[in-house]
């Protein structure tokens, strides 16, 4: 038998008014419903060898190549956010994004390697910030550049309500599907959405980040990331940890970075993720605990850095070079 490898799959969000797709979103009192711009990134953690979980970063003492993969594209996507409480249930949301792949895959003849979907390690992307969605699911195209394949996810959703409502009725007693009453829920909460509208400003003024507010997708202290310098140039650096700073405007992100043994920041867009050897974590500013996945609110205890700092010299910060 061939090892199985452990894939993680996190999607960026762009809610900005360049990464709605041809304004096309519905909003409602409880959600909302878009096509919108991605960022997918699949990083291969470790594999499991006969039901047991092999992680690379426990393995890289003995065997340094076993590091950690990673494959970034750009596409489109549909993207559900449902805030009401029979969504937030135990496995709930991975059911509903699967069941609706597999709908508008059988519907419209695509293959299941075209579009795929992702129910966890979502977050929308504002200001160069990423804050965690715990309550949404994606449905998107599995290839750089998108065809937009999982297009009818939006435009053609109440086929697939219909699809999913004939299902339900004929596997009503074994559940394969969607029990009756979620298959419910997800209609009642469709027909609340609004037509669509030209006016974006609700939409990208709401937060998206509900149940969870304030966490933040960063990468993890001890990432060996890339800076890039005014030239243009990379120079690998190692972080310490992400911190908010209030300096010329509203928040924003940076990262506390190794060097030399001196104090220096630098912001998140001079940082590029490059290599291997860094990882996402999800952060939360306010308290300063740090999350492996914010979606079942497990808390992984690490050492508290400064959570936020409301002033700081800006001598510390390192300008391109």
């Amino acid at each position: 038998m061939f090892p199985k490898p452990l894939l993680r799959t996190f999607v960026n969000v762009g809610l900005e008014r360049d990464g709605i797709v041809n304004g096309r979103f519905r909003k409602g009192e409880s959600g909302f419903l878009a096509e919108c711009q991605l960022q997918i990134t699949e990083r291969v953690e470790g594999f499991q060898e006969r039901g047991e979980r092999k992680l690379y970063r426990d393995r890289q003492a003995q065997d340094p190549n076993m590091r950690s993969k990673t494959r970034e594209f750009r596409t489109t996507g549909v993207v559900l956010q449902i805030s009401e409480p029979w969504f937030s249930s135990r496995g709930v949301k991975d059911q509903v994004a699967q069941v609706l792949t597999e709908l508008l895959r059988r519907e419209y003849s695509i293959s299941p390697s075209d579009v795929d979907f992702a129910a966890t390690n979502i977050a929308v992307v504002r200001d160069g910030q990423r804050a965690a969605m715990i309550d949404a699911i994606v449905i998107y195209d599995s290839t750089h550049g998108s065809l937009r394949l999982s297009e009818p996810a939006y435009t053609r959703f109440d086929v697939l309500l219909e699809r999913l409502r004939s299902a339900v009725a004929m596997t009503a007693k074994e559940f394969d599907l969607l029990a009756p009453e979620q298959g419910s829920s997800l209609e009642t909460w469709y027909r609340s959405l609004c037509a669509e509208s030209a006016d974006l400003g609700e939409l990208f003024a709401a937060n998206a980040a509900q149940g969870r507010p304030g966490w933040l997708q960063v990468y993890a202290p001890g990432s060996v990331v890339c800076r890039r310098n005014a030239q243009g140039i990379l120079n690998d650096i190692e972080l310490i940890s992400p911190e908010l700073l209030s300096l010329d405007g509203p928040p924003k992100l940076y990262y506390r970075y190794k060097c030399d043994g001196a104090r220096a920041l630098v912001p998140v867009d001079q940082i590029e993720a490059a290599g291997d050897q860094w990882s996402f974590a999800y952060w939360n500013p306010e308290t300063g605990e740090y999350a492996d996945a914010v979606d079942e609110l497990i808390v992984k205890e690490v050492e508290r850095p400064p959570a936020i700092s409301d002033s700081l010299d800006p001598k510390e910060i390192r300008p391109p070079d």
